[in-house]
């Protein structure tokens, strides 16, 4: 960053009330971000969890979670990092869980996904709970950005994995019926 102050007041008068004004020129400001991300993992096929083939029996007994990433790439100046869930359809007893966006007589009943945070320095494992402006996961760059905010003129910058887990579950006391199941969600990252 180059910083060129111009003063158009040459005596710099300490007066109280004086007022000085100065132009910046070729200054380029840059906010923590990360220009790209991507969903990864061995049940991961685009930007799809895939949870896989479950009887009501394994449901009601835990079923086995689902890990994925969400890997940032390309950070510049990035520290701290939070990340919140959002969805259009929560389940019907428990809210804690994304529900099932399909419809009919061939879409499953009474379960919905649970997605938790796993642990971190800075968190414990945790459930992000949709649509819960509190419930915020999270994470912390280790990495050394040497792009020196300025992308991609001076590095690549950093890349940090955010690591969670996808696990079906019984909605509440709702009879588990089999079915097709999908469910959405968007997580919110930001950088504070």
């Amino acid at each position: 960053m180059i910083w060129q102050p111009e003063f158009t007041d040459k005596t710099l008068s300490r007066k109280p009330g004086a007022v000085h004004n100065f132009t910046l020129n070729n200054v380029k400001l840059t906010l923590p971000t990360c220009f790209t991300s991507i969903l990864t993992g061995p049940s991961v096929n685009g930007s799809t969890v895939r949870m896989g083939e479950y009887s009501s029996g394994t449901i009601k007994n835990g079923a086995s979670p689902v890990p994925f990433d969400i890997s940032l790439q390309n950070c510049i100046r990035v520290r701290n990092i939070e990340t919140k869930l959002v969805t259009g359809k929560v389940g019907t007893q428990n809210t804690q869980l994304l529900g099932n966006t399909l419809t009919g007589s061939t879409a499953a009943k009474g379960v919905g996904v649970l997605i938790e945070g796993l642990a971190t320095s800075k968190n414990p494992l945790m459930t992000l709970k949709p649509n819960d402006t509190n419930s915020v996961y999270i994470d912390y760059e280790t990495e050394d950005d040497t792009s020196d905010g300025v992308y991609p003129n001076q590095g690549n910058g950093t890349s940090q994995p955010l690591h969670f887990q996808a696990t079906l579950k019984q909605d509440g006391n709702i009879a588990i019926e089999p079915g097709e199941f999908k469910a959405t969600s968007t997580f919110q990252v930001t950088y504070p």
